[in-house]
């Protein structure tokens, strides 16, 4: 995350527990691969998504500096994920949302809860895995 922002997280960052362990440039980190914090869509997506974009609306103005992209469900991350290659319109984003704006069958933690009744439990649940 972008240092000037840790206020974000931390209410204060001088008395936080947490260690700088590299300082970098997020150009730096363009193309680089993870782990995502849920498997749902891994198997699918490994060889395309799952990888750090850079888009210029991620800014050290707020937030965090860092954003989670989902081009099913927003304009700029649909173009940034489709001008790194990850989708095209042979190879669409998914979408596990229902008409109804309800997480559907494969997201299976929380299929049939409405996307934002989700977010605590989202929320619960990574606090409890680490």
């Amino acid at each position: 995350m972008v240092e000037e922002l840790l206020n974000t997280l931390y209410k204060d960052p001088k008395k936080a527990k947490f260690a700088i362990l590299e300082r970098m440039k997020g150009s730096d980190l363009k193309g680089k691969k993870y782990e995502p914090l849920f498997d749902y869509f891994y198997d699918d997506w490994k060889d395309h998504g799952f990888q750090v974009l850079c888009g210029d609306y991620v800014t050290k103005a707020d937030g965090t500096g860092i954003v989670h992209q989902a081009p099913a469900f927003g304009e700029e991350d649909y173009r940034v994920a489709q001008e790194a290659g990850i989708i095209s319109p042979t190879r669409l984003p998914p979408n596990p949302v229902d008409e109804t704006g309800k997480f559907t069958a494969e997201v299976r933690d929380f299929a049939g809860q409405h996307v934002k009744e989700a977010d605590k439990h989202i929320i619960k649940h990574l606090k409890n895995t680490g």
